[in-house]
């Protein structure tokens, strides 16, 4: 954690810390004080737990010196606690989460290069797991919510490093979709469509050795750690490396092998008007008119739109061809 150029203050507690760390994370709404309170004290009363937050946050505001700022970090109030999600700070896992704050297109992240680079500075912080060997004994609530921020870093990792070499490679640069793809097995070595991908690219490159390396390496993994073999598709695509029958294909064109696992995003649209306090009847006129723009409006958008029971509506993106920031624009529309 740094503030500016510098290391971040070192903070009284490592709960102080976990606290930073879940507020900023979790900054999308305000935290209620005795949820945050059990969160990280769940082993003493209430009374003390509200008294080892307070004392945490006091400690958080003088490390980030939120007293000498004009936006404050951390926004404290009688019942509430949020981290402020619009003073100057940076969250490597928002860059993973978020296009590229320059693009305006947001269709194709893959040939986009403003995207490519904005992907490229998300994938540098990535250094390993979420919090990696951080734990706090006896906070369980807390040790759950670690897990799942760790498993969903992983996936986003996993996922911008895949975009990466494809767009590496459209660009014709072999030397840095190698260098991507390895790094993409240092962050989950289990995973053997990463293992293909590399050993595609290495013999791509003219480095057939160095494919049939990366083969042992892979199986020696999946046997050691897993105790199974390696997949039917690595085995075949072995012995075609071997023989010289690798013809080589883009990334993106490949069929083989299991499609990139990819996120989606059902909206709810609640499609019944309100009653009026005074009971008179909605304008349904204007109701209907709104109702007959909802399938169009998320086609435009990239989503798959659905009208269900009571007047209600879902709206899918992400199935079909995938559009990365697609949900997130319809939302905000």
């Amino acid at each position: 954690i740094r503030l500016g150029t510098d290391l971040l203050p070192s903070l009284p507690s490592r709960k102080a810390t976990a606290l930073l760390v879940f507020l900023a994370v979790e900054s999308s709404r305000p935290h209620d004080r005795k949820l945050l309170a059990s969160l990280l004290w769940p082993d003493v009363s209430e009374e003390k737990a509200l008294a080892s937050l307070r004392q945490s946050l006091l400690a958080l505001r003088r490390a980030l010196g939120d007293e000498q700022v004009p936006s404050r970090f951390l926004e404290a109030g009688i019942r509430t606690v949020r981290f402020n999600p619009s003073s100057p700070h940076r969250l490597d896992l928002d860059l993973l989460e978020s296009p590229s704050p320059e693009c305006r297109v947001l269709e194709d992240p893959e040939t986009c290069s403003l995207c490519a680079r904005h992907l490229a500075t998300a994938a540098e912080g990535i250094r390993g797991p979420f919090l990696e060997g951080f734990d706090l004994p006896g906070c369980e609530e807390f040790e759950a919510w670690i897990e799942g921020v760790r498993e969903r870093t992983r996936t986003l990792a996993i996922r911008t490093i895949e975009r990466l070499v494809r767009f590496s490679e459209r660009e014709g640069d072999l030397t840095e979709a190698i260098r991507l793809a390895s790094r993409g097995l240092r962050i989950d070595p289990f995973d053997e469509r990463g293992h293909r991908r590399l050993m595609r690219l290495l013999t791509a490159s003219g480095d057939r050795r160095a494919a049939e390396l990366q083969f042992e390496a892979c199986r020696n993994i999946l046997v050691r750690e897993l105790g199974v073999p390696p997949e039917p598709e690595t085995l075949a695509l072995l012995r075609e490396i071997r023989e010289g029958r690798t013809r080589w294909e883009s990334l993106s064109d490949q069929s083989s092998g299991c499609p990139e696992t990819l996120p989606v995003t059902v909206l709810f649209f609640d499609g019944c008007p309100d009653i009026p306090a005074d009971g008179g009847s909605p304008l349904p006129s204007a109701h209907g008119r709104l109702l007959e723009r909802i399938p169009d409006f998320v086609s435009r958008r990239g989503g798959l739109c659905v009208s269900s029971h009571g007047g209600t509506w879902l709206a899918w993106f992400g199935l079909g061809q995938f559009r990365e920031g697609a949900a997130r624009r319809a939302a905000r529309t």
